[in-house]
């Protein structure tokens, strides 16, 4: 059964990425904005979108590792959280609709991994340095309605937020997006690049739907490409998409290093093609 979801999403993959491809001709990197015509193009399908976006979520959650272990950045509270809110926020900020879209798609995301993974009421969940799925999903959404109430009153209704704590995500989002203005303000005039490198390692024939996915959306390169002009960051800098074993992602502070798992988009593919199995192919 997982073999045939693959050949069907291989599929998708070499049709609904045929844009993205295009646009990777030359070699040239990715900016934001172009990553951002890809994931509005309407003929990529749902599922390789749907992939695109949590991977993008992922990886600048681990960006937000890099910037608390580059800058020295306090944190109060649990680092995960806020490598989630800083993931949120960075793609709030953008105010493209594509990215308002993959912010609700990482919210399904991390709803739909705790029906596959979470629901198994082992203690370690309660004292483990991540959140629970369930409240990573929910913490996305407050952020999404407590920036815009107006624009994602329709979002605070799917996900069942009351009116009251409508109210309270707007403070909340307000207090976060406060505290990285200010951790970011001191970078907004400069002027040195850091080096980012990128290196696709091989993923093999098991992983060859996730290396396609990631390598022809061309995301490493767009996330690259802030990380040289923005955050004021001095040290060289490398994105390393690989097979690691695991669904996951990592940063790697002793070699400044991203690294994102294939076994990870896998993952994605395969919890969503189950997803929409059960909704009639819908997303």
């Amino acid at each position: 059964m997982r073999l045939f979801i693959r050949i069907i999403l291989a599929f998708c993959v070499m049709t609904g990425l045929g844009g993205a491809s295009t646009l990777a001709k030359g070699g040239k990197s990715k900016s934001q904005s172009e990553l951002a015509q890809i994931l509005a193009d309407r003929n990529l399908d749902n599922s390789v979108r749907y992939v695109i976006n949590n991977s993008l979520f992922t990886i600048y959650h681990e960006v937000g590792h890099l910037l608390v272990d580059q800058h020295e950045w306090p944190i109060l509270g649990r680092e995960e959280d806020v490598a989630d809110n800083f993931a949120t926020y960075t793609l709030l900020s953008q105010r493209r609709r594509s990215y308002h879209e993959a912010l609700k798609d990482s919210a399904l995301g991390w709803k739909l991994e705790d029906e596959a993974y979470g629901r198994r009421n082992n203690p370690s969940d309660y004292y483990n340095e991540h959140s629970l799925d369930l409240q990573r999903a929910y913490q996305i959404v407050c952020m999404l309605v407590g920036e815009d109430r107006e624009t994602f009153y329709q979002t605070a209704q799917e996900w069942r937020i009351d009116r009251d704590r409508q109210v309270g995500c707007r403070a909340d989002y307000q207090q976060i997006s406060r505290s990285f203005e200010q951790l970011l303000s001191p970078f907004l005039n400069a002027t040195e690049e850091a080096r980012v490198t990128i290196e696709y390692e091989t993923a093999g024939e098991e992983l060859s739907l996730a290396y396609k996915t990631l390598r022809d959306s061309r995301l490493l390169e767009s996330v690259a490409e802030d990380l040289r002009k923005n955050y004021g960051l001095t040290q060289d800098i490398k994105i390393t998409a690989s097979a690691c074993g695991e669904p996951n992602a990592f940063y790697d502070s002793s070699n400044v290093e991203i690294i994102m798992c294939y076994e990870l988009l896998d993952d994605y593919f395969t919890i969503v093609s189950r997803y929409m199995a059960r909704n009639g192919g819908n997303l």
